[in-house]
């Protein structure tokens, strides 16, 4: 069952692109693709234990990332997206302890060893929230 793992969060540490480099030098990274200086500056996350990561990003589980649609002047030129914000989802409640407290008997978490564990979270609503990023203009 796949899906409950999304009900786990997990831990990021929000980190610099040189750094992001340094630890894994291979892989992709936006500044790749992107035409100007600014795009290029997104940030970078790594899975963290609990103490390392960053303070939003503790419990969290995606990125939520807030886009303005641009149209250029002449009628042939595509809309281009641009990242305007971005933050680190957040939970309204802890899934795990919701799943304890529903009292199953012989299940200790959301994840059991015998595989079939839909009891567990089959009823369940999924919820996160995208909190909405310091930019002027934005809240409003």
């Amino acid at each position: 069952e796949p899906q409950v793992a999304l009900m786990q969060p997990i831990s990021v540490e929000r980190i610099e692109e040189g750094r992001a480099r340094e630890l894994a030098p291979e892989l992709w990274t936006p500044g790749d693709e992107l035409e100007s200086e600014e795009e290029s500056s997104t940030a970078r996350y790594r899975l963290a234990p609990f103490e390392e990561a960053s303070s939003d990003g503790q419990y969290t589980r995606f990125i939520c990332r807030f886009h303005a649609t641009s149209i250029g002047a002449d009628v042939d030129d595509e809309p281009r997206s641009t990242v305007i914000g971005e933050t680190l989802s957040t939970y309204p409640i802890n899934y795990e302890l919701a799943n304890y407290r529903k009292a199953m008997p012989s299940y200790g978490s959301m994840l059991s060893p015998k595989g079939k564990d839909n009891a567990q979270f089959w009823l369940s609503n999924f919820r996160f929230d995208c909190p909405v990023p310091d930019v002027a203009g934005l809240a409003e």
